[in-house]
């Protein structure tokens, strides 16, 4: 029997800012290129660490600048970025809600 391909689940922010990022344990932060859908994946600590140290505000900043500040270019040529929240492949529905419980308790 073959498993299934699982791919990352995007998550709608309620507020579009690195912050929601704590609402949700165990997501990751997914920058994806607009022309072609290459994407990659980062721990939401590490980019909030990172838009400390350029001093954009940390948890404060938007999606919006997140993705304005990857400076690589796509495999496919293009420089325009977007970024989110995303589950990555595998999580399960039981393993968000656990982890959620984890975090609340």
């Amino acid at each position: 029997m073959a498993k299934a391909v699982s791919r990352w689940r995007p998550i709608e922010a309620p507020n579009g800012k690195m912050a929601d990022a704590d609402l949700f344990p165990g997501c990751f932060v997914l920058v994806t290129c607009k022309a072609c859908g290459h994407f990659k994946a980062y721990p939401p600590a590490t980019v909030v660490l990172r838009l400390r140290q350029l001093q954009m505000g940390g948890t404060l900043a938007t999606f919006a600048e997140v993705a304005g500040r990857v400076g690589a270019t796509c495999p496919c040529g293009a420089r325009d970025w977007r970024a989110g929240l995303a589950w990555p492949p595998g999580m399960t529905d039981g393993d968000i809600k656990r982890l959620a419980a984890r975090a609340r308790n």
